[in-house]
């Protein structure tokens, strides 16, 4: 199963890649179809797909197999149209599964974002989205397990980045050491990516494997938070 949205284009035989992917690999539970803005404000970035705060690699855009979807209890209605894509990655992790994303670009996103902040619509998107974050945060932070390697990996990172000064750049384009500045944020922020990932990986054609090791896994995946009904005065 694979879910696209309507400003997607897929390329480079994305589908047929993330199909080769899964099928090779039993532990896998979704692959995340690379995408590459090519309009909107995020056109210089290499690809899209940031670490959440909570430490999980989100997918924007992917493939997995129909009864990993349906053990996770397919897309979270709570959510609606902004947070179901985070919400389905951390389901999928917190199930057992590993995830990765595809070396190359499979899909070019035509991003309509309004940026205009004297237009309402601006602000009703950025309202859809805070309530997403809020709903995903509410979610998973009180079942992720304490863990000071991640906060040692980021701040490290924190630190690297000031040292190397513009090299680092996020969206920088120039690899360092084989890899984008963009892929070595993910490595270093991510919860659940090895520190020797990089290495692991080197000749494949996917990468950036997250895996939830047990004891770091909640029993049984959380229900979506209560949503209040309005008051009379929010109506």
């Amino acid at each position: 199963m694979c879910w696209i949205s309507d400003d997607n284009e897929i390329i480079n035989g994305g589908l047929d890649l993330a199909v080769d992917i899964l099928e090779r690999d039993s532990r896998l539970g979704m692959v995340a179809l690379k995408v590459k803005d090519v309009q909107g404000p995020f056109v210089d970035a290499p690809y899209i797909g940031g670490v959440s705060t909570l430490g999980i690699l989100n997918v924007n855009q992917g493939m997995l197999p129909s009864k990993v979807l349906a053990e996770v209890g397919y897309f979270s209605e709570t959510f609606r149209d902004y947070g179901i894509d985070p919400d389905l990655t951390a389901n999928v992790l917190f199930a057992g599964y590993d995830i990765v994303y595809t070396r190359q670009i499979t899909i070019q996103h035509y991003r309509l974002w309004e940026m205009d902040k004297s237009k309402p619509e601006y602000w009703e998107l950025r309202k859809k989205q805070e309530r997403g974050i809020r709903l995903y945060e509410e979610k998973f932070s009180k079942v992720m397990a304490f863990s000071p390697f991640w906060l040692a990996k980021k701040a490290a990172w924190k630190l690297l980045r000031e040292a190397l000064g513009p090299r680092f750049k996020p969206n920088g384009s120039e690899p360092v050491i084989g890899h984008l500045p963009r892929d070595w944020g993910n490595y270093m922020t991510g919860r659940y990516i090895s520190m020797f990932e990089a290495l692991k990986s080197k000749k494949t054609d996917h990468y950036l494997r997250q895996r939830a090791p047990r004891f770091t896994r909640p029993k049984t995946l959380p229900a979506d938070p209560v949503i209040k009904a309005p008051s009379k005065s929010e109506i």
